[in-house]
């Protein structure tokens, strides 16, 4: 089962709001640092079930 869990305590936030936990504001080294490991694995952590979306510049 693909389970997420965030701890919006203390953060002024309503049901529905958007949330972005890596992306274009913040990188996902933000949080591999905050989980004391390398961005690897936090991306490889993420279910097949996840939609993914490829950009080619």
């Amino acid at each position: 089962m693909d389970v997420c869990m965030i701890d919006v305590t203390d953060i002024e936030c309503h049901e529905g709001d958007a949330v972005e936990i890596f992306g274009d504001n913040l990188p996902v080294t933000v949080l591999s640092d905050k989980l004391e490991t390398i961005p690897y694995e936090v991306l490889t952590g993420i279910s097949n079930r996840v939609k993914r979306v490829y950009f080619e510049e």
